[in-house]
């Protein structure tokens, strides 16, 4: 149960006063995240902590992730921590999940079977959401959904998507056949390295779609696209690298970001460095890798804005946190 204490921005009920603050045009029933990872759930229960100022080391772990340790000295360590400890997606999550509260409204994981092998971001969101609204149809809620797809620039100039290695054909079989180790130097040797000698461009890409069911079929869909090449570099790509199995793209994309330097200045994308410079440099780089793993939550606040009215600034967030 929540206190008056809290932050109105993390707390379960609100007076009437500040409903009508911060949901003029009606405060939503929930907001419903289609989605079947834990991990994803994870993700978005710290995320509502770090509205409240929480350190990233010293978030909470939510009881619906079991027992876990999250290595935060790093965000590469912290991915790490992540993977060995919780599958993403396929189905982990059986039963809906309490994530949380955001100015008084419950944020729930639905778990989702709409998911296909499309490896197209925007139509993987829409597939989830319409997996689920159903559940919901004659109530006001709020569904959303995202996904991640990594993208590598092939010989010929044509760009094709990977999802995450182990959904790849096969992966078991190879896996058992040639050993880890080897079957993953062969992924670094396809997707990172070109023998021209040229450096491999890649793409990140995340949609996060958005749907208000009290206003059926009006959609918003929120693209982030990153890029970066890969440096014809032998010893960094086969010595240096791991690729993360359960990770779009491979989770090579996101190991050549430095992570001790500003990350503004590596990000492509216009409307994320835009909302990124307004949050605290020690909160930019968390955001960012968050997004890499599939979860847009540094653009969640705009996209509930334009779908419920919902008012919010990053100074009442921080006056309320103090």
């Amino acid at each position: 149960m929540s206190t008056p204490e809290q932050p109105a921005v993390t707390r379960e009920n609100l007076s009437d006063a500040e409903i009508k603050n911060h949901w003029p045009k009606g405060k939503p029933d929930a907001i419903i995240f289609a989605s079947a990872s834990l991990r994803k759930g994870l993700l978005l229960n710290l995320w509502l902590q770090w509205l409240t100022g929480t350190d990233p080391s010293e978030s909470s772990i939510p009881g619906f992730v079991g027992a876990i340790s999250l290595n935060c000295s790093d965000p590469i360590l912290f991915q790490r921590s992540v993977e060995e400890q919780i599958r993403n997606g396929d189905g982990t999550a059986k039963e809906p999940v309490l994530i949380g509260h955001l100015y008084g409204v419950p944020i729930i994981l639905e778990p989702q079977d709409g998911e296909t092998k499309s490896n197209i971001a925007a139509k993987e969101s829409a597939n989830k959401i319409a997996s689920v609204w159903k559940k919901y149809e004659g109530r006001d809620v709020v569904i959303f959904a995202c996904d991640t797809v990594g993208e590598v620039e092939l010989f010929d100039g044509k760009w094709e998507r990977f999802g995450k290695p182990a959904n790849e054909p096969d992966f078991s079989y190879r896996i058992e056949a040639l050993g880890q180790e080897v079957w993953e130097l062969f992924y670094l040797w396809e997707h990172s390295w070109r023998a021209d000698g040229k450096p491999v461009k890649q793409k990140h890409t995340n949609a996060l779609v958005m749907e208000r069911l009290s206003k059926k079929g009006d959609q918003a869909t929120y693209t982030t696209n990153l890029e970066l090449e890969l440096p014809h570099d032998f010893e960094r790509i086969f010595r240096s690298l791991q690729v993360f199995l359960e990770s779009g793209g491979g989770g090579l994309f996101q190991q050549f970001i430095d992570w001790s330097a500003d990350v503004l200045d590596q990000i492509s994308d216009e409307e994320m460095k835009k909302v990124l410079a307004q949050l605290p440099e020690t909160q930019r780089t968390w955001y960012l890798m968050m997004n890499i793993m599939g979860l847009q939550a540094w653009q969640l606040l705009p996209a509930l804005s334009g779908a419920t009215g919902l008012v919010y600034t990053e100074k009442q967030v921080a006056t309320e946190s103090s």
